[in-house]
């Protein structure tokens, strides 16, 4: 599994609320702890901006056509949330209005621990992060050494819902939240299945993300259960426009052919008689055998 938390706010993530996604972050470490990435977006007059490079080996940092850096570490989430957050705090997120900022620390199931595997994935105008695996073979996935690669890239060329569906025709388990920036549209989105969680809160003109609703608990000293604390529906599109004054989450229904998980107990035999066990099918379908 990893992590995956952020801040998006209506008018600017002030200095305090990027140290709520400091605090975030370091609880995701326990969810990820191989490598780190990070992208944001923030207000400049310029938006012309060059597509350079920076850093060599396992550090990279890269500009794209647009007001987002995203940056990759093989540093674990602790670190890169006290030196690289800290690093932006004091310059780029001090000379220009944050409006959002996208963490993510991987649990390398799929594909080697390096720079280039570390989320955020970057095509065109599509930068995303995801929690999950995706065991079997699906379109696109050949050429690339993490399955989450390939996924960004589907959304880019055919759209979230055709590429969802594709994943459901995979001869595997299907396990995703995902979170992206679409920076020819200036929207984030989220989307999830049930087999990956993903939680937000809304704090004075800010949302708040995480993916274990035990951390923003934590960091806004609020009880687990609390009302304030809510789940992104499974399979429905959200999205917040960047440039809007508001961080109302948008919601769409999407037409994809799964159905929800099916739980099912069968007997087994143990040393001390008959007991139960439970099992799933990855897609929603029931278990069988």
């Amino acid at each position: 599994m990893c992590g995956i938390c952020g801040a998006i706010a209506s008018h600017t993530v002030t200095a305090h609320e990027v140290t709520n996604v400091q605090k975030l972050l370091c609880l995701n470490y326990y969810r990820g702890k191989d490598s780190t990435g990070m992208f944001d977006v923030v207000e400049i007059d310029d938006k012309k901006l060059k597509l350079v490079g920076k850093g060599k080996g396992k550090n990279k940092q890269k500009e794209v056509g647009h007001p987002t850096l995203y940056w990759k570490r093989t540093d674990p989430a602790f670190l890169f949330a006290n030196r690289e957050m800290e690093i932006q705090r004091m310059t780029r997120w001090a000379d220009h209005t944050l409006r959002a900022v996208v963490c993510h620390a991987r649990a390398a199931t799929v594909g080697k621990v390096t720079a280039d595997n570390a989320h955020p994935f970057v095509f065109n105008n599509i930068l995303g992060v995801h929690n999950g695996t995706i065991s079997g073979d699906f379109e696109g996935k050949e050429g690339h050494e993490v399955d989450s690669a390939a996924i960004f890239e589907g959304i880019q060329k055919h759209g979230i819902e055709k590429t969802l569906n594709k994943l459901y025709e995979s001869n595997g388990s299907v396990a995703y939240a995902l979170v992206w920036l679409d920076t020819e549209a200036n929207t984030i989105y989220f989307i999830r299945n049930g087999m990956r969680p993903l939680h937000y809160l809304t704090r004075n003109g800010t949302l708040y993300f995480s993916s274990d609703k035990k951390d923003l608990s934590y960091v806004f000293d609020i009880r687990e259960y609390s009302s304030e604390i809510k789940e992104f529906t499974i399979n429905v599109l959200y999205s917040i426009k960047i440039d809007d004054d508001t961080v109302a989450l948008t919601e769409k229904r999407l037409d994809i052919k799964y159905s929800t998980p099916v739980y099912q107990t069968y007997p087994y035999r143990g040393e001390e008689g008959w007991f139960g066990s439970s099992a799933y099918s990855p897609h929603g379908r029931p278990a069988t055998g």
